[in-house]
């Protein structure tokens, strides 16, 4: 009789330290602070002019308010102002937001290779940050990414490649 009573104890032990492992989270918590890099293709002009500069930017297009979360419902811990309504048009007035950014001047031919330094959580990287090219000399803007590029959780690491077309 004393087995089993040894071994319904050891199993009562485990399951209490088991249950308690729910709450343990085993990921370490990436760093914001993120660089993405990559190149600029262009097919026209081949060299670009002296004059030229390149603008890489990293843009969340829609960024979520200081307290909301990302489902847009607000957080307990962040209470609405009521001195700025959270209205659809008042988000939509927000716009994009620009997390970093680098100027290549005088870059030369293509292809342009970019560094850009900027912050950005996990859940933001889920949702997605478009890449944005403009390139511009002559005192105008010439070349800019027609496509949509983005960098998401999965690919945040990896260079991206961007192609800016002529600006009709």
């Amino acid at each position: 009789m004393k087995p089993s009573h040894l071994i319904f104890g050891l199993a009562a032990l485990g399951a209490l330290l088991a249950g308690g492992c729910k709450s343990v989270e085993y990921s370490a918590a990436n760093d914001p602070n993120r660089v993405l890099i990559g190149t600029v293709t262009f097919m026209q002009p081949t060299t670009l002019p002296p004059d030229a500069e390149v603008l890489v930017r990293v843009v969340d297009r829609h960024p979520q308010p200081a307290n909301m979360d990302i489902g847009g419902i607000p957080s307990p811990d962040r209470l609405p102002l009521l001195s700025q309504p959270q209205t659809a048009a008042a988000l939509a007035a927000a716009g994009p937001e620009t997390l970093g950014e680098q100027i290549v001047r005088n870059p030369g031919s293509s292809p342009v290779v970019f560094r850009v330094e900027y912050r950005a959580e996990d859940d933001l990287l889920r949702r997605g940050l478009n890449i944005e090219v403009r390139i511009s000399y002559g005192g105008r803007l010439r070349l800019f990414n027609a496509n949509q590029y983005e960098v998401g959780l999965n690919d945040v690491n990896d260079p991206h490649a961007v192609e800016a077309d002529p600006v009709h």
